[in-house]
């Protein structure tokens, strides 16, 4: 046999054979793997691009939203002084926030209105709707004079105010509701059926009841010099009380000319028995003696209330007098207003035609400057509020409100 081959078993030349091809498939593999890295790079960078683009859309839509809240609080903090319907605006906060309200009025609801707020920052703008109603507060009190009162016989169904002393003489009397008096009080023989409170002293003879008394000087009730046993009820409030009890008060005011007094006007005359009427001077009503539905007279100077004034048929009907110049309401001997509500205001004085009118029944409110009719005075205010027996705030409107909320939504909103 010739020589043998030297063969390597280890398979080399094999093995060599093989490299080239093992090579080719890891740099394909290699590319692969990198496509795919980078591919899940890209989703991952565009999953996080659209994270913070969502993060900073809801951050907008959030700001666009406080802004429009806020924009319903300003909107509702305005209303509390002004009735009329309009339309604000304001920036929200520093990153440029801003808000848009309209004010409209609710159909069938005098006292209740509708805010609708946009709210914008950046793209995004919010819509919030809400409806409010206005509770006036101007003219809470049946009686309310910023002056010192000297008086008779009263009869008194609701709070009464008064800006400076309350002098009634021994005669019985009742008040069925608070008294709030800035200076003192000397009330002869009483029965208060509210409370009582005065800045100054308090002194009364006699008294059936009162429910609670609170004074900034001294309490002298039956001459005891302190806060008696029954038939008081509740509390006695010690003397020198800091602050004191009654905060002081004043007339709300009306100004003329103002939208809130809707319709046109022409001068009062004999006859009319219903409308708005404005008069230049002084208004003389004596001659008027029954009401068809309500009616209401502003006048510059003084106004003339009838002696006794009815109403046709059975629906409630309001007379309001107003005199917008410090002119006097003069009353007539034996004033009897028992069945049509009166409210009467004036920066000036309720006073008699003649001095000492003998009597004066009044169903309503009143509210003056000063109160110079020292006579049996019965006053009624209805515990429910004039509005219950057909009176129209937006015809003598106090210019004054709390806000009541009674629903809120989103509406509308973009993006």
């Amino acid at each position: 046999m010739g020589p043998m081959l030297n063969t390597n078993f280890g398979g080399s030349p094999e093995a060599a054979d093989r490299r080239p091809r093992d090579r080719g498939s890891a740099l394909v593999m290699a590319a692969i793997i990198s496509v795919v890295v980078f591919a899940l790079g890209g989703v991952l960078f565009s999953f996080a691009n659209r994270q913070s683009s969502a993060s900073n859309s809801d951050r907008q839509r959030q700001q666009a939203i406080d802004a429009a809240s806020a924009g319903l609080v300003d909107a509702a903090s305005k209303l509390t002084t002004d009735s009329a319907p309009g339309s604000y605006s304001g920036t929200y906060d520093s990153s440029g926030s801003s808000y848009s309200v309209t004010v409209t009025p609710v159909a069938g609801h005098p006292f209740r209105k509708m805010l609708t707020s946009v709210g914008s920052s950046s793209n995004a703008k919010r819509t919030m709707q809400q409806v409010v109603e206005m509770v006036p507060v101007g003219f809470t009190y049946g009686f309310f004079t910023q002056g010192t009162v000297d008086g008779a016989n009263w009869t008194i169904t609701g709070k009464v105010y008064i800006g400076g002393d309350l002098n009634l003489p021994s005669q019985a009397k009742t008040v069925t509701g608070d008294v709030y008096v800035v200076g003192n009080v000397d009330g002869g023989k009483a029965n208060f059926v509210g409370s009582l409170y005065a800045n100054g002293t308090i002194k009364i003879a006699s008294v059936d009841s009162v429910n609670d008394v609170a004074s900034g000087k001294t309490i002298d009730i039956y001459t005891a010099g302190h806060c008696p046993n029954p038939p008081v009820r509740g509390t006695c409030q010690p003397p020198n009380l800091k602050p004191l009890p009654v905060a002081l008060q004043t007339l709300p005011s009306f100004p003329w000319p103002n939208a809130s007094y809707p319709g046109s006007y022409q001068p009062y005359a004999n006859g009319k028995t219903e409308g708005i009427f404005y008069n230049t001077g002084d208004v003389d009503l004596s001659n008027m003696s029954a009401l068809t539905h309500d009616m209401t007279i502003i006048a510059s100077g003084s106004i003339t209330l009838p002696t006794r004034l009815t109403k046709v048929g059975i629906a409630p009907v309001q007379l309001t007098v107003i005199s917008t110049n410090s002119g006097s309401i003069l009353l007539p001997n034996n004033f009897d207003d028992k069945y049509v509500p009166l409210l009467a205001y004036t920066k000036g004085a309720f006073t008699p035609v003649k001095k000492n009118a003998n009597s004066v029944t009044y169903l309503g409110a009143l509210y003056t400057g000063s109160f110079d009719a020292h006579a049996n005075l019965s006053i009624t205010y209805p515990l429910e509020g004039l509005k219950s027996l057909g009176f129209d705030w937006s015809l003598a409107n106090p210019q004054q409100f709390t806000i009541r909320h009674i629903s809120t939504r989103e509406i509308n909103s973009t993006p």
